[in-house]
């Protein structure tokens, strides 16, 4: 727990600019320029991928000691190092990355194959500054979610059996019990947030709303009024001609 805390507390220190911190990495225009901390733009993207690769990477260290040689320290002689620091970020970062590809092969397939189906989205009608702005929303607050629920989820079970196969001491029963229940809330939470994100962006990106659908049967009936009614004037005119003769 205090390895994650510690590295969290790196990770929070490096979006804000601590660079005191790690002085190898200062350079000369530093000071001129204002680093942006954790904000909406880049907090998705940490729950999403950032933070479930280092749940991978710390849980793997209970079975590889090795691991734990990349993780950042809180404290004392285990103050993070430059290396550890970024070791650990770029392995949490790609094991993250790794993480949502078997996400999306195994856990987005079985929610797909239980009822939770992706809908028919038109992407074009993002040019409309409105719904993009609106998708975008939808994204962060919903679909971001799901990606750490189902990310976590398969960190954990990952890390889980890694231990069950490969780990020093036999898993007591109390801590199957609980992996079991994260295991569990986390694949409900993934599915609550996965259904939530389709049912909104679905409003947002129809392909069609009912407005623009009346508007266009609309103007198609105008049209065909207006070609028969053109056709019924020169049928009079040949009509009155033929009469005339």
């Amino acid at each position: 727990m205090w390895k994650l805390l510690g590295f969290m507390r790196a990770v929070n220190g490096f979006w804000h600019g601590e660079w005191e911190r790690f002085p190898a990495l200062d350079c000369p225009n530093h000071t001129q320029r204002e680093m942006k901390g954790i904000t909406d733009n880049n907090f998705g993207v940490i729950i999403a991928f950032l933070l479930p690769g280092f749940l991978l990477l710390w849980g793997l260290s209970f079975t590889f000691t090795q691991v734990s040689v990349w993780l950042a320290r809180s404290g004392g002689d285990d103050a993070p190092t430059i290396g550890g620091f970024l070791y650990a970020t770029l392995a949490s970062l790609g094991l993250g990355l790794l993480i949502s590809a078997v996400r999306w092969l195994v856990i987005d397939h079985l929610h797909n194959f239980t009822g939770v189906h992706c809908p028919d989205m038109n992407f074009a009608n993002l040019r409309d500054k409105g719904r993009f702005a609106a998708f975008h929303g939808v994204i962060e607050n919903h679909y971001r979610y799901y990606q750490y629920y189902a990310n976590t989820l398969v960190a954990i079970a990952t890390a889980f059996v890694a231990y069950i196969f490969l780990g020093p001491a036999k898993v007591p029963l109390a801590v199957w019990l609980v992996t079991i229940a994260i295991l569990v809330a986390l694949f409900l939470g993934s599915r609550d947030a996965l259904r939530k994100y389709y049912d909104r962006a679905t409003v947002i990106l129809a392909n069609t709303s009912r407005g623009e659908s009346d508007d266009k049967r609309l103007w198609q009936g105008k049209k065909e009024s207006q070609q028969k009614g053109g056709q019924e004037k020169e049928t009079r005119k040949e009509e009155i001609g033929q009469e005339d003769k």
